[in-house]
């Protein structure tokens, strides 16, 4: 995959956008949620991530619950309150140890692979990882390095990315029996919801983690579609940031050395900490580079809730706003050489990019709660895995990234991996 032209998921995603452009010059189309009207610029992105007439919309709650990732209104700021002083930035000292039992089991399991010669596929592990990582860290329920939960989450976030970029690009198309699996993978997703409640239900007077602190004002429905929330938001997500990481590190060996040159700088007596994160300015930027080529969530849906204009394009009540972070990413009025691998870019201009050309966690009021738990805990496994690894694809056919509901890889990447 040549990262100085546009991959063929490039390819493709500007295929699907054109064609439906050349419906209406606006850049606007009917979907099978009504009219859409993609976002590619910073100037409209601004508008409809902050004007008030731009809600999260229905048809993303009803895939994927009441939550925080999906709902609005006096629900979506009840619960942000709540959640809120869980996730600031001066309290990711406490998911340290968590994140620590995580990523050692994680690399266990990869030294594992390597002394067996085994081939591993690279989605499957980083989330088994990062799943490890929200039981541990948010649910305080710790389980096995080599849980079976991928079982649970993959089928359902493919199936509700697929029924999601089904309505957004009319191009697409869904069965009848992915809207059927979509109701068979949400009942396995809600049983384990219920095993963890149940699990909990017994805890300390003063636990104020996120179960607890949400079931002290909210029913245990409301709770559960909070902790569905997570398993959409916190798993994925940071587990594509791994994995998308990996893939372009094994095709750019200079990068890659500079970053295990960084890496040796750390201490040898102990993991990774939050402090090191300051040591480790090549790693953070390669990370923030990923994410621009490859943002997990790579759209954000608002609907307008009343006929309005943006920058004099109408939009009529009920129409959505895409707010499509993949291209506000690589557009070329924002970015030089915007399909280039180049985490300098990070490094070489101190003030960062300008104001919405870059949003890999959204912006405005509803900019992801959890993004500081996510960027400490891929910088920090990525550092331990550094340490030790490198991989090798096992196949050399092209890799594909599907637009669901994250950008994640098409299909398995089965590696080898190899001693520094």
């Amino acid at each position: 995959m040549n990262h100085n032209s546009p991959s063929e998921f490039d390819t493709r995603v500007h295929r699907i956008h054109d064609a439906l452009d050349m419906h209406l010059e606006s850049g606007s189309w009917a979907s099978l949620v009504g009219t859409s009207h993609l976002i590619r610029n910073r100037e409209d992105a601004r508008e409809g991530y902050h004007r008030p007439q731009f809600t999260r919309t229905d048809f993303m709650a009803g895939l994927g619950g009441q939550g925080l990732i999906f709902s609005d209104g006096e629900l979506w700021k009840k619960h942000r309150r709540i959640a809120q002083p869980l996730f600031h930035e001066h309290v990711m000292d406490n998911y340290i140890p968590a994140m620590h039992t995580a990523i050692n089991g994680f690399i266990e399991r990869i030294e594992q692979f390597r002394l067996n010669g085994e081939t591993w596929d690279l989605p499957e592990e980083t989330i088994r990882f990062t799943l490890r990582a929200l039981y541990t860290g948010l649910f305080g329920i710790d389980i096995a390095a080599d849980h079976e939960r991928t079982q649970l989450i993959i089928p359902y976030m493919d199936t509700v990315g697929q029924i999601t970029f089904s309505a957004m690009a009319t191009e697409m198309q869904v069965s009848p029996e992915k809207v059927m699996e979509l109701g068979a993978t949400r009942r396995r997703i809600d049983e384990e919801l219920d095993r963890i409640i149940e699990a909990r239900s017994v805890s300390p007077p003063d636990s104020n983690d996120l179960i607890d602190s949400f079931r002290k004002e909210v029913s245990n429905q409301a709770l559960k579609e909070e902790l569905r929330t997570f398993f959409l938001a916190g798993a994925e997500t940071t587990s594509n940031v791994l994995t998308w990481l990996l893939i372009l590190l094994e095709q750019h060996e200079h990068i890659t050395e500079e970053l295990f040159a960084e890496v040796d700088q750390l201490p040898t007596n102990r993991a990774t900490n939050i402090q090191d994160v300051a040591q480790l300015p090549k790693l953070e930027a390669t990370i923030r580079e990923v994410m621009r080529l490859y943002p997990g969530v790579w759209v954000n849906a608002r609907e307008a809730t009343c006929d309005t204009e943006l920058n004099g394009r109408l939009i009529a009540k009920g129409d959505w706003l895409l707010i499509c972070s993949y291209y506000l990413h690589r557009n070329p009025a924002h970015w030089d050489d915007p399909h280039a691998f180049r985490p300098s870019r990070f490094l070489d201009n101190p003030k960062g990019p300008e104001r919405y050309s870059y949003v890999p966690f959204g912006e405005g009021r509803h900019m992801c709660i959890g993004r500081h738990f996510s960027e400490i805990e891929s910088i920090l496994a990525a550092a331990e895995f550094l340490k030790r690894f490198r991989i090798e694809r096992a196949e050399r056919t092209p890799i594909d990234a599907f637009p669901g509901l994250t950008l994640k890889p098409s299909g398995k990447i089965p590696v080898y991996v190899h001693a520094r």
